[in-house]
């Protein structure tokens, strides 16, 4: 539990660095394509893995399993074998962590090209907040 406050607290401080460099430089600057390409990227490659979760579980079992007993090759325990039992429920285990999360980063990446694209047009506050509603606003009411 220690390491998760840790953990979390470092990403919440890069995510501020990320901010304030965007706040500097800003999408205009630094050409729109650049920064929304990747997240796009990003929303595109997690809808297809979720899709993928969803559709061909057998695809994403296989694949689940294969790195399970190949990260077990890894490290070797002639005393505690690997069992087809184990190697099922870690691919199913994973399978199901897909579909459950998959769909919170597709938000974050939706919801990151919301502000972007609310940034990009000027529709965005000027006092270093930015309301998810000042995307589809025709005015600005900040």
């Amino acid at each position: 539990m220690k390491l998760l406050v840790f953990s979390v607290l470092l990403a919440a401080v890069l995510a501020g660095w990320g901010v304030d460099a965007l706040r500097e430089y800003g999408p205009l600057t630094m050409g729109r394509r650049r920064v929304l390409l990747p997240v796009g990227a990003l929303l595109s490659a997690t809808l297809l893995a979720w899709l993928a979760a969803w559709l061909a579980p057998g695809l994403i079992t296989a694949a689940a399993s294969g790195a399970f007993v190949q990260a077990k090759s890894l490290f070797p325990d002639p005393w505690n074998p690997l069992t087809p039992q184990e190697t099922a429920s870690a691919a199913t285990y994973f399978q199901e962590m897909l579909r459950l999360h998959l769909p919170g980063l597709a938000g974050f990446s939706l919801a990151a090209i919301a502000w972007l694209v609310a940034v990009d047009r000027g529709k965005a506050c000027r006092g270093g907040h930015y309301p998810p509603w000042s995307v589809w606003e025709s005015s600005n009411s900040c």
